[in-house]
């Protein structure tokens, strides 16, 4: 029994000198995480919504007197290598806006069907007049080449070189223009930028030099969290150690007698579980080990889905009766050519966002309600071996299919399979694409993450103030618990360093 007592004396050791080694740095990197978490609650990083920036633009012209190269008059051939094609308008241009396997952009002057360059930099007032008016004005033009704070990410990369161009406002408003598209992929301004930095840039380590790098991007966030799970589980099993293997029975719950100590105690055993799943739910939306599968349809789904490849518009040559019947008495911002079952169609979006689509081949009006047999058939496709084992149409989101705020389009057609994965479609039956897939693995994810991180549960998460209540006073408390740990650690560090300059 002594050597199980001296045992239980060196674990329960090396787990205090394990929780005070790393204690400073991630106390800090906690107080970090807690205190952006506020900003986190209400402001995000910046970006340019599609509704927004839909608004922006120019609508697409309708003139019967022009007409517009048919598909297999369009120098750009090597259509069966595409995963998306647009229409835009752009000045007077419209834009075929092609996009490869490869992310790579290609744009075709929609009249001619010949290769074009969107906009060159003598342009760019032009187009920055089309965008916001009159009312501002282009105080700066840069050209950059390579990724910057604001754009950081590896999809801007096709856009480059890019035109970051400041506006003329009190704002101070930053235009990120794409120098092959033609379209804005960024928009912040002074005000954004500070949000940012006092939020989502600390809070998901979201420095250029880093970020840029997503591999060690990544590798950073990954390790961090898995350490700071580590020390919020130390810190629980010393917690509860200290009370039920306290001498001092005369102490109320906690036998620490310093203040500091006490406090970190106290907080530890009212927030240090919520702390704990905070940071593990945070390390799993990193998606560690790639254990949770996409959310979207494979490549070998999306042929399927699609019947044949892009390839088959080369062969349709009545494109314009498709166009004429989107755009006229239609206040269109964009057009996708899209496919679904061998079938080609334009979707057409307006400045709201919403779409209505037309088949290329027909010369009828807009068809926006493809029955939910349609897509049922084409959806059995997927799972050829499995069963439907329920088939609805969502006028309300439900737990998987659902933003913060409340943005996405309604009704989806949602199917249930009996396979292995307990697999669920969500089509979209106006672009007739499937919008999200979900897995049993998806599934666990989203709680585990949403959850866990964000207290996403249906029956709190659209209750306000109630939701903003809870989560305040939870980060309260994990901030308390993060800066007591802070101070104790700081502490010990300078006390044992002094000691050591003492023997020196």
């Amino acid at each position: 029994m002594e050597f199980v007592k001296i045992k239980k004396q060196k674990l329960i050791q090396a787990v205090r000198n394990m929780h005070r080694l790393f204690g400073f740095f991630l106390s800090l990197l906690f107080f970090v995480w807690c205190t952006t978490g506020f900003v986190m609650m209400y402001k995000e990083f910046p970006s340019v919504s599609k509704t927004e920036y839909l608004k922006m633009r120019t609508n697409i012209s309708y003139d019967s007197t022009i007409k517009l190269s048919a598909i297999n008059e369009w120098e750009y051939t090597n259509l069966d290598s595409c995963s998306e094609i647009r229409m835009y308008q752009l000045l007077k241009k419209k834009i075929i806006n092609i996009v490869n396997t490869e992310g790579k952009i290609i744009c075709l002057d929609a009249y001619t069907g010949k290769y074009v360059n969107p906009i060159k930099e003598h342009e760019l007032k032009d187009l920055v007049n089309s965008y916001f008016g009159n009312t501002k004005k282009v105080k700066t033009i840069d050209v950059i080449t390579e990724l910057d704070q604001w754009i950081p990410r590896t999809k801007f990369l096709p856009h480059m070189p890019i035109y970051k161009v400041l506006l003329d406002d009190k704002e101070n408003t930053t235009c990120y223009i794409s120098s092959q598209s033609g379209e804005i992929i960024q928009k912040l301004n002074f005000e954004d930028k500070i949000w940012a930095w006092l939020g989502p840039i600390p809070h998901w380590i979201y420095f250029k030099n880093l970020r840029i790098n997503t591999d060690a991007w990544r590798y950073v966030v990954i390790t961090l969290s898995s350490l700071g799970v580590v020390l919020a589980l130390l810190g629980i099993i010393l917690g509860v150690s200290r009370t039920v293997n306290s001498k001092n029975k005369s102490q109320k719950f906690s036998p620490y007698k310093k203040k500091w100590f006490r406090w970190h105690h106290y907080v530890g055993f009212i927030f240090g579980l919520f702390i704990f799943t905070w940071i593990l739910s945070g390390l799993l939306s990193m998606n560690p080990l790639k254990w949770a599968s996409e959310d979207s349809l494979s490549e070998k789904e999306t042929k399927i889905w699609q019947g044949t490849n892009y390839s088959i518009l080369t062969t349709v040559n009545n494109f314009q009766s498709a166009f004429d019947n989107i755009t006229k008495h239609k206040s269109i911002k964009e057009i996708k050519f899209s496919l679904f079952n061998s079938d080609n169609y334009l979707i057409a979006t307006n400045q709201n966002n919403e779409v209505q689509h037309v088949k290329i081949q027909d010369k009828n009006v807009f068809n926006n309600a493809i029955d939910i047999l349609s897509i049922k058939s084409q959806v059995l496709k997927l799972l050829p071996n499995n069963k439907i084992i329920a088939s609805e149409i969502l006028t309300d989101y439900d737990n998987y299919y659902y933003n913060k705020h409340r943005t996405l389009p309604l009704p989806i057609y949602r199917f249930k399979f009996d396979d292995k994965n307990s697999t669920w479609y969500y089509v979209n039956p106006k672009t007739l694409t499937v919008v999200k897939k979900m897995q049993t693995d998806n599934k666990i994810e989203r709680w585990l993450y949403n959850g866990l991180h964000s207290l996403d549960f249906p029956q709190l998460f659209y209750k306000r103030p109630l939701w903003d209540i809870i989560v305040i006073v939870l980060l309260l408390g994990c901030t308390l618990l993060s800066f007591t740990g802070l101070k104790l650690t700081a502490g010990w560090f300078f006390r044992w360093y002094n000691k050591r300059l003492i023997r020196k």
